[in-house]
């Protein structure tokens, strides 16, 4: 007897179409589990990402005894060669590290358009390039311990070159502490 093709005909049951929808069954939950995981891990990096964040914000302020001391100092008449030195070593030593956070900055920089809006976003782009941004203080800051090095300025002008930088790291510290409380709004007293 000649054998012919195998039967390639299914039947299906009702037992194997209740076995299937409880299969789907099974997947989906499956598939909702594993949603509900990769929910609550993208939720643990916005968390970590908007963390790294408010660490940036707080770390480009100029804090009263980074240049703000030196530049007293200068602004009251009382400045010296070692604090000209001070702040030009401060600038070296700074700029690595003030360049890495305000990049992260500019990272989150969409986020922030997208939970606080276009006015934040572009408030943080003037806060990091703007006129009266960081990199334009810190331009100030160098070109203060220019004059003073170069001679050629009076210690009157150099005097009122700190007295208008120590004014614009007044306007960007307290700027910089009105966006990150709009973007990281604060949570109230600690309990």
């Amino acid at each position: 007897m000649a054998e012919g093709p195998p039967s390639t005909t299914t039947i299906v049951t009702p037992f194997s179409l209740a076995d299937f929808a409880g299969a789907f069954r099974e997947v989906l939950g499956v598939f909702r589990e594993v949603m509900g995981i990769t929910g609550q891990a993208l939720d643990r990096l916005r968390r970590w990402k908007a963390s790294q964040a408010a660490t940036n914000f707080d770390s480009i302020t100029f804090p009263p005894r980074g240049f703000c001391r030196h530049l007293q100092q200068i602004a009251a008449g009382r400045g010296t060669d070692a604090d000209v030195d001070a702040l030009a070593r401060r600038l070296e030593a700074t700029t690595e590290e003030v360049t890495a956070r305000v990049q992260g900055l500019r990272k989150y920089e969409d986020t922030i358009r997208a939970h606080c809006g276009a006015a934040a976003a572009h408030k943080l782009r003037e806060m990091l390039d703007g006129a009266e941004g960081k990199f334009v203080i810190r331009y100030e800051i160098e070109g203060l311990v220019h004059m003073w090095r170069g001679g050629r300025s009076s210690k009157d002008d150099v005097k009122e070159q700190a007295i208008k930088i120590l004014e614009l790291i007044s306007r960007f510290n307290d700027n910089l502490i009105n966006l990150h409380d709009l973007v990281f709004p604060p949570r109230g007293a600690p309990r």
